[in-house]
C-alpha cells in the first residue's frame, strides 16, 4: 500500500500490520494508522510522517522509518510522496552504494532525480525533519541523507 500525502495529515504515524497478513488481500506490505501522539518506545519499523528540505531548497513530503527497539532509535530512509509520486529515497550515498555494489540505491537516487527534474548537487544532501518525536524526546528528529 503506498501511503498519500493526505494520508499522513490524517495520521502521521503508520505500522505494518503483521499480525492481519492473510486476510483477505492483505500482505507483508499492509499498514494500518496509529492514533498517537509521539513515537512509542519498543516499536519496530515505524512509518512517520516527514518534511524534506532539497540542498536547492525544494520542500517535499513524505516518511522515514523510525525504529524505537532495544533502547536505540533508528532513523532510515522511507519515501517522498506527493506530486512526484511515490520516490523510495536512497539510504546511502552514491559513491557508497556504488562502493558497496548496491545498483538498487543508485538506480533509487536517479529516480528521484528524474522525477524531481534536478541534478543530483541540488537535491542532496536531503534534510529530513520527522514530525512526530520520539516519547521522552522534546524534539522532532532531523538529520540528512547523502
Amino acid at each position: 500500500m503506498k501511503l498519500t500525502v493526505g494520508d499522513f495529515h490524517a495520521f502521521p504515524v503508520w505500522e505494518y500490520a503483521i499480525d492481519e497478513e492473510g486476510e483477505g488481500e492483505q500482505d507483508e506490505t499492509w499498514v494500518r494508522p496509529v492514533d498517537i501522539a509521539a513515537i512509542r518506545k519498543g516499536a519496530y519499523s515505524q512509518i512517520v510522517a516527514s518534511d524534506f528540505a532539497t540542498a536547492g531548497g525544494r520542500r517535499l513530503h513524505g516518511f522515514m522509518i523510525v525504529t524505537t527497539a532495544d533502547g536505540e532509535v533508528e532513523v532510515d530512509a522511507g519515501a517522498v510522496v506527493g506530486s512526484i509520486g511515490y520516490r523510495v529515497l536512497p539510504h546511502l550515498s552514491r559513491k557508497l552504494a556504488v562502493r558497496r555494489n548496491a545498483p538498487w540505491v543508485v538506480e533509487a537516487r536517479d529516480r528521484l532525480l528524474v522525477a524531481l527534474g534536478q541534478r543530483e548537487s541540488d537535491v542532496f544532501p536531503l534534510r529530513y525533519s520527522l514530525r512526530v518525536a520520539v516519547r521522552g524526546e522534546k524534539k522532532m528528529r532531523e538529520g540528512i541523507l547523502r
